[in-house]
């Protein structure tokens, strides 16, 4: 997963210098992963273009009599959907870590 993309992303952390908020995102990421046996970052962007790509395929060759170019239609959309739903996890998994991340440092800092 690609970190830097998330700097000055989250509201609770933006106004922290960039390296700051590097460590906080590591931190946070480190935090999501720990709560899964696997990888669930690595997991999701492997499983939900699959998972979307299938289920694309499954409507279009029981409901739908696709030619053949419009597969190619069919699997720019399904890989479109998938990268955003990929996204839209990552980014609500990694804020409920943040969350999660400043209130132990709060915590750490106030104990």
């Amino acid at each position: 997963m690609n970190i830097k993309a998330y700097i000055d992303y989250f509201g609770e952390i933006s106004e922290l210098e960039r390296s700051q908020q590097f460590t906080l995102l590591e931190r946070s990421e480190n935090d999501a992963n720990s709560r899964f046996q696997l990888p669930i970052f690595k997991l999701i962007a492997t499983l939900i273009p699959i998972s979307v790509m299938a289920m694309f395929f499954s409507i279009g060759y029981w409901l739908l009599a696709l030619p053949m170019w419009a597969w190619f239609i069919v699997i720019v959309v399904a890989l479109l959907i998938s990268r955003v739903i990929v996204s839209e996890l990552n980014v609500r998994l990694l804020h409920t870590s943040l969350v999660n991340v400043l209130k132990q440092n709060e915590r750490s800092q106030n104990g």
